[in-house]
This record gives C-alpha cells, structure tokens and sequence, in this order.
C-alpha cells in the first residue's frame, strides 16, 4: 500500500505538471485531454486486472489507520494565566519592582 501511495503521488505530481507546461494553449490542453482520454480508454479494456484502492485506504497510509472504538476526550486542564480576569498574577520581575518601589 505505502508503494502505492508513492506511485500515485508521483504520478499526480507528473500530471499536473503537464498541465502546467501546458499552460493557457488550447491546443496542448487539447492534447494532453486526448492523451487521457485514450489512457482512460486503454485502461478500461484491462478490467480483469482492477484492484480495488479507494480513497479511504489511501489516507490511511498517509496518515495512519483511524482509531477504532471508544475514543475519550478528556477536558482541558484548568491553569490560571497571567492577566485573569479574577486576580491577575504577577511575574517575579515585576514583583521584585514593586517592592523596590514601596517605602518602609
């Protein structure tokens, strides 16, 4: 499968660098359609040779199987961040330059 997945990256890769050579010409956007076409054609008449590869097997060798069964989603730890809305906290620098500040 993962050779597979190579194989068509390459060959998307390929195509559409066809079709970016081919530009805005109508003629070699003409060209690299019939060329497709006839691939396609070619292609069908095989039909005893198809294996099955769809999308979804693709995307999970790109990126991993999905994950089967319960999936538990745990709620974010609670933190209190400098600047809260409550009761900001204050940073040891800026501590250490209150006290200075303070008269005894």
């Amino acid at each position: 499968m993962e050779q597979v997945s190579l194989k068509l990256t390459k060959i998307w890769f390929d195509f559409r660098q066809a079709v970016d050579k081919a530009g805005m010409h109508m003629d070699r956007l003409d060209h690299v359609h019939k060329t497709i076409k006839q691939l396609n054609t070619d292609l069908d008449d095989d039909d005893e040779n198809i294996v099955e590869f769809t999308k979804k097997d693709h995307m999970a060798v790109m990126v991993g199987q999905q994950p089967s069964g319960d999936v538990t989603f745990l709620p974010p730890k609670n933190c209190k961040n400098k600047g809260n809305y409550f009761k900001r906290l204050i940073s040891d620098r800026e501590n250490a330059v209150l006290k200075s500040k303070k008269k005894f």
